[in-house]
């Protein structure tokens, strides 16, 4: 890929704050995407259709912008599709939180998705791990910085926040961490 060495560096940036780059190849089906997805869907009995997500980026995504994005989850993201590439390659980042998320929020998105009792640990814990970012701010910086390497600079591309161009789409990816019993730890 063109951009292998600045994707990996900003990759390696990322983990460091715990934050997860993934890859969507739109010419594949994308068995690293439902594995990347597998887990908190399960729990919350949401279904995720890899090639439904795809077609969705595909058909709703602009060239030379970078989303900000927050799912039914909860969860925020960034997400982009690299310049230059035929198939298209999205990348998204996250999941993270700018705030945090209540017993009760939990609780509710629990009854709402119909959450068995003994999975609710499992969403707690999922929750509780979840990266907390009070402010993104620097986020996005890094995320603009590797854009202005990607497109040339500032005024090549566009940042839209919270879009909601396909709001279930997200819903999809949204990777549960391993969570180990106190047994397995």
């Amino acid at each position: 890929m063109k951009y292998d060495r600045e994707l990996k560096f900003v990759e390696n940036l990322l983990s460091s704050f715990r934050l997860s780059v993934h890859y969507i190849d739109s010419s594949k089906d994308n068995d690293t995407l439902s594995t990347a997805a597998a887990g908190l869907q399960d729990i919350l009995n949401f279904p995720m259709d890899a090639p439904v997500i795809i077609e969705t980026l595909l058909n709703y995504t602009e060239d030379n912008t970078i989303y900000q994005l927050k799912n039914s989850f909860m969860c925020n993201y960034l997400l982009f599709r690299l310049p230059d590439t035929n198939p298209a390659i999205f990348i998204y980042i996250g999941p993270y939180t700018t705030r945090e998320i209540t017993k009760q929020e939990i609780y509710n998105l629990a009854t709402q998705f119909k959450v068995a009792p003994g999975n609710m640990k499992q969403l707690e814990q999922f929750y509780q791990d979840l990266l907390l970012l009070h402010d993104d701010t620097m986020l996005i910086s890094i995320v603009n910085t590797l854009g202005c390497y990607l497109w040339g600079s500032l005024d090549n591309f566009s940042l839209k926040r919270n879009s909601d161009f396909f709001p279930t789409a997200m819903d999809g990816i949204t990777p549960l961490p391993d969570i180990k019993t106190p047994e397995e730890a």
